[in-house]
């Protein structure tokens, strides 16, 4: 009966010698791959957040902006922080957050 320790260790034995030999399939894909990479190399673009990974609006950052001027707007006709809340059915301390934070200019 062998015990815990030789079990794991004749599992990892497997594992690296599976992937090792997959790996010496893929070695020359990667090179070539990498070569064209190096002599085609893409501009980076630093994420901002504000985009999905298709280069989209990302939905949440579109409606915080639409709920940020929403509350805004309705501060500047001199509206309650508790009415605004009810009237875009938010919660009271998330329109007082909105209402704490500068515009975007």
């Amino acid at each position: 009966m062998a015990d815990a320790w030789h079990l794991w260790n004749n599992l990892a034995k497997a594992v690296e010698k599976t992937l090792t030999s997959q790996y010496q399939c893929l070695r020359p894909a990667h090179q070539m791959a990498a070569a064209v990479a190096s002599t085609h190399p893409e501009p980076v673009v630093k994420p901002d957040g504000t985009l999905d990974v298709d280069g989209r609006p990302r939905r949440i950052v579109t409606t915080i902006l639409q709920r940020h001027r929403a509350i805004h707007e309705l501060l500047d006709q001199g509206r309650s922080l508790r009415g605004i809340s009810r009237d875009l059915h938010l919660d009271y301390y998330a329109v007082r957050r909105y209402a704490r934070t500068p515009e975007r200019r």
